[in-house]
């Protein structure tokens, strides 16, 4: 089948079930951009439009001009083939930042060089991102406006309770290799030195003021709680 036609296009299927909570799902079409499910008649379309040659990029432009949607979106900020994606005058490009950015070779930042030499070629009309820090940063090689949303899939859930703690701790515990690079210059393995670091300290504070610690997980994963119960013990605290 072609495309559904649509006034939403969201390019690459990751994190479509966050827009459905906000859009029904016929409202919108996805255009998957990982050669999972290509459209067989766009590549037909894509190979006539351009004497029979084949790439990503032409039959990613193909497909949107066929769906020609108002709002060509994404949650994979972090692919820089987006930024170039050609689109029709009235529709509007926007990315949404969906995790953490660094200089790490997995990341954007770290071709940002590369990246901002063409900055002519990249462009969207809005970037969503976590806070302004990340939004200049990708208007050094991007053309477009941003606007700071905080995290869009943390802001999709409602709180259902409010409890009071005397402190929470919030881990950034990860079953990854210690060798591996946060930043160019921090490692994993010195990112937890210093969070074992913080939280010594703040036991110190606690017992010398009276007061609990709470650690609230990044995975209900029994390893991270051992981790902590080595830091801080079996009292005074709770996971």
């Amino acid at each position: 089948k072609y495309p559904k036609k649509n006034k939403i296009l969201l390019w690459d299927s990751n994190l479509e079930e966050f827009l459905a909570k906000y859009v029904k799902r016929k409202n919108f079409t996805i255009l998957y951009s990982r050669q999972e499910n290509y459209n067989i008649f766009i590549i037909f379309k894509t190979l006539i439009d351009n004497n029979f040659k084949f790439s990503s990029f032409e039959y990613f432009n193909s497909y949107i001009r066929y769906v020609d949607p108002k709002i060509l979106m994404t949650f994979s900020d972090n692919f820089s083939i987006f930024y170039k994606l050609k689109t029709p005058k009235k529709t509007k490009k926007i990315f949404i930042q969906n995790a953490y950015r660094t200089e790490t070779k997995e990341d954007i930042f770290f071709k940002q060089k590369i990246l901002k030499k063409n900055k002519k070629l990249n462009f969207v009309d809005y970037m969503l991102v976590f806070n302004n820090k990340v939004g200049e940063k990708y208007q050094n090689f991007i053309n477009g406006n941003f606007k700071t949303i905080g995290s869009f899939r943390s802001n999709s859930f409602k709180i259902l309770d409010k409890k009071k703690y005397d402190i929470l701790f919030i881990s950034s515990w990860r079953d990854v290799n210690l060798k591996w690079k946060l930043t160019p210059s921090v490692s994993w393995e010195k990112w937890t030195s210093r969070q074992v670091s913080l939280v010594k300290k703040l036991q110190s504070f606690a017992k010398n003021n009276n007061k609990h610690i709470t650690v609230y997980a990044k995975y209900n994963d029994e390893r991270e709680k051992i981790f902590f119960q080595k830091i801080l013990g079996n009292h005074g605290w709770s996971f």
